[in-house]
């Protein structure tokens, strides 16, 4: 299927495993490629797909209540993240599916303080993680930013999957309000 001697080749099936979720897979032949042949992007994407293929082992290592090892883990992964936002986007939703929503909101502060210009995604993952730590005035508030963004059409999903939650939320906590009687 592809010639150990053709780095595109390569780089196009490592693509091709990642866009089915396979991150180890789309790591491990990645990495096939000498660093020599590599080009920025490809070495942009093979950062991703370790960042991608760590958390999902840490998120495995948790689920086997190794979770001091899902911990250290990601806290490695956090020492390489340096301006990669997409990699800080994927490493906030594995603390936030870990549970700890504390580590993934410090993260994602620090990360939009650095970055004024904040992309859609983090800020879509910043408004989930408000929401789910019941923050949900400042989430409102990310969220009425993301409105007057332009959106990709994933992104857009997600936006209106974060404000259909947003909505339930609000309606939760509405229907907890005692009403007055007469």
């Amino acid at each position: 299927f592809r010639s150990p001697k053709n780095p595109e080749a390569i780089f196009a099936y490592s693509l091709f495993q990642s866009s089915a979720g396979n991150w180890r897979k789309a790591l491990s032949v990645v990495e096939e490629i000498p660093n020599k042949s590599r080009t920025a992007e490809m070495a942009v994407f093979q950062k991703s797909a370790w960042i991608h293929a760590q958390t999902e082992l840490a998120k495995e290592l948790f689920d086997s209540n190794k979770v001091a090892q899902a911990n250290s883990l990601l806290l490695k992964v956090e020492q390489h993240l340096d301006k990669d936002e997409s990699g800080t986007v994927t490493l906030v939703n594995a603390y936030n599916e870990l549970g700890d929503t504390k580590r993934a909101l410090n993260l994602i502060r620090k990360k939009i303080a650095d970055n004024k210009a904040a992309s859609n995604d983090l800020l879509i993952s910043y408004a989930n993680i408000l929401l789910e730590t019941n923050q949900s005035i400042e989430s409102f508030g990310v969220l009425q930013q993301l409105k007057t963004r332009s959106l990709t059409q994933e992104q857009k999903i997600s936006f209106d999957e974060t404000s259909f939650n947003y909505t339930i939320k609000q309606a939760e906590l509405m229907s907890k309000i005692p009403s007055k009687s007469k």
